[in-house]
């Protein structure tokens, strides 16, 4: 049977692909590849939460010194993170460079080791434009690359790309998602910052399906 990785945050993305997975969960295993971003502590505790929650196993992988090539406002010390949804406009430092690239790559490698079939991840572009390695188009040209790297041996999914935000929150909601352990902004102090783009995108998506998200925030 299929055994899947999951590229694992603790943000809404995440918890939503990890909730409407059909497969048994002893064959299910989730991966956080930490980069020190600032929000680390927070989505540590979202990620085994949510993991404790539907019986799946956890495991980190340390990228050590690679703030070097993948340093902006999401991780440098010092410089604070921009508020504001992603419009494209000098929206560089909200953005870490080719960070799913970089990630999925490794990750591949971490499932061959393992023998796992297939890598899930939940990430989207829809409405942003200014995360090249978040699209459609580039999550197909991955899935090749993955597909020849691996020697055919690891597929990827990225079920969210054309999604819209609301999407996905409904999606978490029809499946019955504990959207209350998930963790999405960028800032990572205890309650969501509600300023960020993480936090505006996760706040609109809500609201357009006239609900309220289920996590606390500072505003």
């Amino acid at each position: 049977m299929t055994k899947k990785l999951f590229m694992f945050s603790g943000g809404l993305d995440s918890l939503t692909m990890l909730a409407a997975e059909d497969l048994p969960k002893e064959n299910l295993r989730c991966v956080y590849l930490d980069y020190d971003a600032k929000a680390r502590k927070q989505e540590l505790i979202a990620c085994r939460e949510i993991c404790h929650y539907y019986q799946v196993e956890f495991d980190i992988i340390k990228l050590d010194s690679i703030n070097e090539v993948m340093s902006c406002a999401l991780t440098a010390e010092g410089e604070e993170v921009p508020k504001g949804v992603f419009d494209g406009k000098g929206d560089d430092k909200k953005v870490i460079p080719f960070r799913n690239g970089i990630m999925l790559s490794i990750l591949t490698a971490y499932a061959i080791k393992h023998g796992f079939d297939e890598i899930e991840v939940g990430f989207n572009d829809v409405g942003i434009g200014t995360a090249p390695d978040a699209s459609d188009e580039f999550a197909g040209f991955m899935k090749e690359a993955i597909r020849l790297g691996s020697g055919g041996k690891v597929s990827l999914l990225a079920p969210f790309t054309s999604f819209e935000k609301w999407e996905i929150c409904k999606l978490a909601l029809d499946c019955e998602a504990p959207i209350w352990l998930s963790y999405s902004c960028f800032v990572g102090r205890e309650k969501h910052c509600g300023l960020c783009g993480s936090c505006e995108g996760r706040l609109e998506g809500f609201k357009k399906l006239g609900k309220l998200d289920a996590v606390l925030y500072e505003v």
